[in-house]
């Protein structure tokens, strides 16, 4: 046994959702074994981003070396359904983390109002589906069935 346990020892793959500004998701998925990191960026993926990943990865790798798999790692990218609208980051990030956990392809078929109402579900367990579509997306106000419900921007 080595004296130093490497925090990535016995995982497969670690999945890093990360906000960028405050108001865009995108995702990286860790895999040690084979040292490769692979980055999803729903809007699509640019080269600057891709080279700013790697090279904050191998300034961790440096100052950890011990906890991280030494090596030279690199950055893959993955076909993936691309988002087309201003505002499903989020929920485009999370279907891919666990189309990578399923070890499965990034394109999606379904809409992405699909996609919140499975995801919503899933999170909010047994609550039942009209508590879920009633819902404001942005500030979680509920119908109270006193007006015509529509999705309010809320400020």
């Amino acid at each position: 046994m080595t004296v130093f346990q490497h925090v990535f020892d016995d995982i497969n793959i670690v999945l890093a959702p990360f906000n960028v500004s405050g108001d865009h998701w995108e995702l990286l998925a860790f895999y040690p074994s084979v040292r490769n990191i692979v980055y999803v960026n729903p809007l699509g993926e640019k080269p600057t981003r891709i080279k700013a990943i790697l090279n904050a990865w191998n300034a961790i790798t440096k100052w950890h070396p011990n906890k991280v798999p030494q090596g030279t790692w690199k950055v893959t990218l993955r076909p993936h359904t691309r988002q087309q609208d201003g505002h499903s980051c989020g929920v485009l990030v999370m279907e891919f983390a666990d189309l990578l956990l399923a070890g499965k392809d990034l394109m999606i078929e379904n809409t992405v109002n699909n996609l919140r109402r499975q995801q919503a579900q899933r999170l909010l367990g047994n609550m039942e589906l009209n508590a879920v579509t009633k819902c404001c997306r942005y500030c979680g106000s509920q119908d109270t069935g006193t007006r015509e419900w529509a999705s309010i921007i809320c400020t």
